[in-house]
């Protein structure tokens, strides 16, 4: 007799024997007669389960990214997420058995990479990445834990002066963009959220505008980057004269995607000479100038859109030297009249 290709024979004693592979290991099952060895067999027998030796590091990033990341953030973020991952990641150790990585090889990673920044990212998304892991039993330690945490200073960001300020406005004039720019400039607003304004969000009788979706890089409409981004802000002297032009526009302001506005921007630094400018300089210089001018910190974090007040005065507000010498010379007193 036979179950599932198993022999059953005779032993010496006249007994019944079978012997079967479980799970790697050999295991006996023994009867009086052919059909009591038989009956043990079948309740005994399990199939041979063939158990995954190794799984590949890219393997369970797709498997991470699907159970903690899809449909829990942002598409754009997981698009730019996916990006990083597989460009400096899944193609430089990704095809490695995830047991077998070392924490000199992440070390060696994170050091080739250019920039502070983008290895904080990276070392962040491998900290989860490792700590998910671990917490699946997928590898038997968390290599990360023992893994320096890269440093980085985050750069202080750049604001025009009010003479650089004079000649972008100016250059603006010539700009196919320029009123995007300036409205930028004026208003505070993120480039995708002004991308997605559409004139249904401009209260031009009590000069207010909503601000409740943004476009992404990839051109698609989402929500805001935080929830304190959506928001109804004034509109400002400067930047009302150039939405006046939009009053009878249908849906939005400027059909125009980012590729464009960003090559014109670099253009125009580079005909004036700019140096270390970016598009997100016209938001830094909006902070700045209503800086300068006293309004309250609290106040320039509801315009502009932060999710808290830090960001607003660590971040992104720098005094410029210009408004410094102006105060110093407006209020410094002469402390020689004293004695």
């Amino acid at each position: 007799m036979k179950y599932k290709n198993i022999k059953i024979t005779k032993r010496t004693d006249n007994r019944y024997q079978a012997r079967f592979l479980n799970n790697g290991t050999y295991k006996y099952v023994y009867g009086k007669t052919q059909k009591d060895c038989y009956e043990k067999l079948k309740s005994n027998f399990t199939p041979n389960i063939k158990i995954k030796k190794t799984t590949k590091l890219n393997e369970w990033i797709e498997e991470w990214k699907s159970t903690y990341k899809v449909n829990k953030i942002k598409e754009s973020t997981l698009y730019h997420l996916t990006l990083t991952l597989n460009k400096y990641i899944v193609n430089s150790i990704g095809k490695k058995d995830i047991t077998k990585i070392t924490i000199l090889e992440i070390e060696n990673l994170l050091n080739k990479l250019q920039g502070g920044r983008l290895k904080q990212i990276v070392y962040t998304y491998l900290k989860d990445i490792f700590t998910k892991a671990h917490k699946n039993k997928i590898v038997k330690e968390n290599i990360m834990l023992n893994v320096d945490k890269p440093n980085h200073n985050k750069k202080i960001s750049k604001a025009f002066t009010r003479e650089e300020e004079k000649q972008f406005v100016n250059a603006c004039q010539n700009s196919k963009y320029g009123d995007f720019y300036l409205i930028l400039l004026y208003q505070g607003m993120r480039r995708g959220e002004l991308l997605a304004l559409e004139t249904k969000d401009i209260d031009f009788t009590n000069n207010k505008l909503t601000i409740s979706k943004s476009i992404d890089e990839k051109g698609n409409t989402t929500t805001p980057k935080t929830q304190s981004s959506i928001r109804t802000i004034p509109i400002f002297k400067n930047a009302l004269k150039i939405f006046n032009k939009y009053k009878n526009k249908k849906n939005k302001l400027f059909e125009i995607s980012r590729s464009p506005i960003q090559n014109e921007f670099q253009s125009i630094m580079n005909e004036l000479k700019f140096e270390d400018f970016t598009i997100h300089s016209l938001r830094h210089t909006f902070i700045t100038r209503w800086t300068e001018k006293g309004a309250p910190s609290k106040l320039i974090q509801k315009w502009v859109g932060h999710s808290n007040n830090n960001i607003t005065e660590k971040v992104y507000t720098k005094i410029n030297n210009d408004f410094e010498t102006e105060f110093v010379s407006k209020f410094d007193t002469d402390f020689d009249t004293l004695f």
